[in-house]
């Protein structure tokens, strides 16, 4: 059952992650904010279907296989960092959303952001400030492309800048 409906009077916008939504309190008149986190009984393993999938058509090769540099790619591009997923234009410069969050920004996104179909550019952040960072890059792409793979989203892999 998701908070929103146990709740029964949140807004259909704080459905989504990180979504504040504000209500009076009956009972003492004071404002309540409730940040709207996923269901109850949340299941790590378990990836709901984004939405994409509904309305953008599945991957057309053809459209980006002649692609040679990533500043011509038009479709989504994600970066893997040590601190999570940062996603080109849309997350600031140089920080990372958590990997579980992905689905969620992606699914945000506009109609016109996927002109190769549900397909996204992947790859690893080049610079690096230790070696300590290799191990939580690795995790997260490892559990990144296992996201994007069960929801359908296809992935090209590019190599670190």
């Amino acid at each position: 059952m998701h908070l929103s409906v146990a709740l029964g009077w949140l807004p259909e916008a704080c459905r989504t992650l990180g979504r504040t939504a504000e209500r009076r309190s009956i009972v003492s008149g004071n404002d309540v904010r409730f940040l709207a986190i996923g269901s109850l009984g949340y299941n790590s393993r378990r990836y709901d279907k984004p939405r994409e999938n509904d309305r953008i058509p599945k991957s057309d090769p053809k459209k980006y296989q002649g692609i040679l540099d990533a500043k011509d790619w038009k479709n989504p591009q994600l970066i893997v960092r040590p601190t999570g997923i940062e996603v080109i234009g849309i997350t600031p410069v140089g920080s990372g959303l958590p990997v579980d969050s992905i689905l969620d920004v992606l699914g945000h996104l506009p109609d016109s952001a996927w002109p190769y179909g549900l397909v996204v550019a992947v790859s690893n952040i080049g610079l690096r400030t230790s070696k300590n960072e290799n191990a939580p890059i690795h995790a997260n792409r490892v559990k990144l492309l296992r996201i994007l793979k069960r929801n359908g989203i296809a992935v090209e892999l590019w190599p670190s800048a």
